[in-house]
């Protein structure tokens, strides 16, 4: 077997951003390639499955699929050792997308909220989450895998929503916070070494309002704060949504040429220089995520008073 296998773990693999993100590694990426894709439901696993083997040759490509719901919990030890448990010999970098996520319910923080409500969003999008991105982190530092394997690259997607709060969006706030400074804490843990040596790398991109069913969701929610929803309303229909694929292709480049300080934030719209720019990138956005063409940096630091009277933004504008 060859020597330079790279491995790919993706959480949410057969939807939305996640599966752009595998479709657009079997692109991309020349080197021999083990995927390592879980999701709540094996046929839809089975069916990205197929999509890359479309693209690849088999003789360099191995794909396994774990059906799991990351709202389960008590059993995510389970779906660690299915996903983290390999020899990897031969390899020398694993990437782990640490993709999977949920809105929960998107409404005014009342006494309404249940218990049950807050432990499945934070199953799903804290817990399940920190928990295997520990574990990984823990396999890699503590010697576990071959040393070939220098090169960990652990990627949390994150969103606007972790560094900027939304009126109805509590817990996907909250959940998002939680996960940027989860792993901005490993990489604090684990600076980076000489090149020569076993490296854990870690990157919070935000990918944009992609165009995927998650928005769909807050388009079609009744208890969501109506500015929010007739802006992605707004952005649909005049088709100024991301497209995962040209979010997923700009992260695999950043990654590919490690434009990134380990333990940083990425989004979607910004600069990153070596890498194209995407055409959405000449508009400045607002904290409510609308267009603004004054030709300054209007990204409001605090929700309601955005840095210039310019500003469109239905959510942010001055009155």
């Amino acid at each position: 077997m060859s020597i330079n296998w790279n491995g790919v773990i993706i959480t949410g693999a057969s939807k939305g951003f996640g599966r752009a993100i595998a479709l657009t590694i079997a692109k991309e990426l020349l080197n021999p390639l083990h995927f390592i894709l879980t999701s709540r439901k094996l046929s839809d696993l089975t069916k990205i499955k197929e999509e890359i083997l479309a693209i690849r040759n088999t003789n360099n490509t191995i794909i396994d699929l774990y059906e799991y719901d990351l709202n389960d919990f008590s059993n995510i030890s389970v779906l660690s050792d299915n996903l983290f448990n390999k020899s990897f010999v031969n390899y020398n970098k694993l990437y782990f997308f640490n993709n999977a996520g949920s809105l929960g319910p998107l409404r005014v923080i009342d006494d309404k909220l249940t218990v049950n409500e807050i432990n499945e969003t934070f199953n799903i999008n804290i817990n399940s989450s920190l928990y295997l991105s520990a574990q990984l982190a823990g396999k890699f530092r503590n010697g576990s895998y071959p040393e070939t394997l220098t090169k960990l690259f652990l990627i949390n997607v994150s969103s606007l929503a972790a560094v900027q709060a939304f009126d109805t969006w509590g817990l996907y706030c909250t959940a998002k916070a939680s996960r940027e400074m989860f792993h901005k804490t490993i990489a604090i843990e684990n600076p980076i070494k000489s090149t020569n040596k076993s490296n854990i790398y870690i990157l919070n991109y935000c990918p944009g309002p992609l165009d995927t069913d998650m928005q769909t969701s807050i388009q079609t929610c009744d208890t969501v704060n109506e500015d929010i929803r007739n802006y992605y309303v707004n952005l649909k229909s005049n088709n100024q949504m991301v497209n995962p694929f040209d979010s997923a292709i700009k992260l695999v480049k950043i990654l590919l040429k490690e434009l990134f300080e380990s333990g940083g934030r990425i989004d979607y719209y910004d600069v990153v220089e070596g890498i194209d720019t995407p055409a959405t990138n000449n508009v400045i956005r607002c904290a409510g995520g609308d267009a603004c063409s004054c030709g300054v940096d209007c990204q409001c630091k605090v929700a309601g008073k955005p840095q210039c009277n310019s500003c469109s933004c239905a959510v942010t504008k001055k009155s």
